[in-house]
């Protein structure tokens, strides 16, 4: 007998025993890991919190203590913060000079000045303080010889050098603020017998001080003699330019204005220095001078370096 055959799917009476199962299209496409398909267990799989990293976004180490010490003791002082460093310092020069003047008749900074005071003293037209005058040549050579080589070596314009100087010409001022103070030694008071020391000191500080003008390459600012800026201010060929705020104006008027802050402060620091003489005493000079080259160490220690 011959069993009956069962109908195939494509029959044409559109019946069939077994369902139809329409395909998923999830089923069909997602890859199979064991019993589950991939994309479940993507989705099932909790998402990292973590953003990725943002290649345009650059992270910061954290700062080397010693290098950032070493880097900021290494800066060049910009041009602009070094200009208010040394007019400072010219203000001290006029100072320094009415107190030197006044009770030794020779000068501390002005040396142009000491050596016709020499010349007159060895022919014998007037009479000069010999010894005085003769230190504070010595001194100021000497200043001017060390820290000029020393300076050269370490870099005229780093912070580390002009931190350095600057401190001992502080330090110099404060001991003739002691020696010369009336509580101090009398051998060294002024009309002592040893009162030379207060002029050498004063000259030796005074080399150290125009050297570090001459060498921040601020040639209008020397810190001490007058007669060259002067004649540069009064031959300047835009003397009287009006200055105004572009680059241009800035760059045609600037020397003339440094040179003019620049004599304007050793008269003031003159005219000052001759007052205090006048009606106080000569060792209010000195503190004065002390005063201000302690604010010339700050200036150097809080100045931008350059391109800043």
């Amino acid at each position: 007998m011959n069993k009956p055959r069962p109908p195939s799917a494509g029959s044409g009476d559109g019946s069939s025993l077994a369902p139809t199962v329409s395909a998923s299209p999830t089923a069909v496409d997602s890859p199979v890991i064991g019993s589950m398909p991939l994309d479940v267990e993507k989705a099932q799989t909790p998402p990292d919190s973590t953003p990725p990293p943002d290649p345009s976004v650059s992270v910061s180490k954290p700062l080397d203590p010693s290098k950032s010490w070493r880097e900021w003791r290494r800066e060049n002082i910009g041009g602009g913060q070094m200009l208010f460093i040394l007019l400072l310092q010219a203000f001290s020069a006029g100072l320094l000079d009415a107190f030197a003047y006044g009770d030794f008749e020779t000068f501390a900074s002005n040396q142009t000045g000491n050596m016709i005071l020499l010349t007159l003293a060895a022919v014998g037209t007037v009479p000069v303080l010999l010894l005085l005058t003769g230190v504070s040549l010595a001194g100021f050579m000497l200043g001017a010889f060390i820290f000029g080589h020393w300076g050269t070596w370490a870099g005229a314009r780093t912070r580390q050098w002009l931190l350095f100087t600057t401190s001992v010409q502080t330090l110099l001022m404060l001991v003739c603020g002691v020696l010369a103070s009336p509580a101090g030694p009398r051998v060294t008071q002024h009309k002592g017998p040893h009162e030379w020391v207060v002029m050498f000191l004063m000259a030796l500080m005074s080399g150290a001080q125009v050297c570090m003008a001459r060498q921040s390459k601020c040639q209008e600012v020397p810190t001490a003699p007058m007669t060259s800026p002067l004649v540069d201010f009064l031959t300047d060929p835009n003397l009287f330019k009006r200055g105004r705020q572009g680059e241009e104006e800035k760059v045609v008027t600037g020397p003339r204005n440094r040179r003019m802050a620049y004599l304007g402060l050793v008269i003031v620091g003159s005219f000052l220095g001759a007052v205090l003489h006048r009606f106080a005493n000569n060792w209010s000079i000195v503190v004065a001078s002390v005063g201000v080259k302690a604010g010339v160490v700050l200036a150097v220690a809080v100045a931008k370096p350059c391109g800043v």
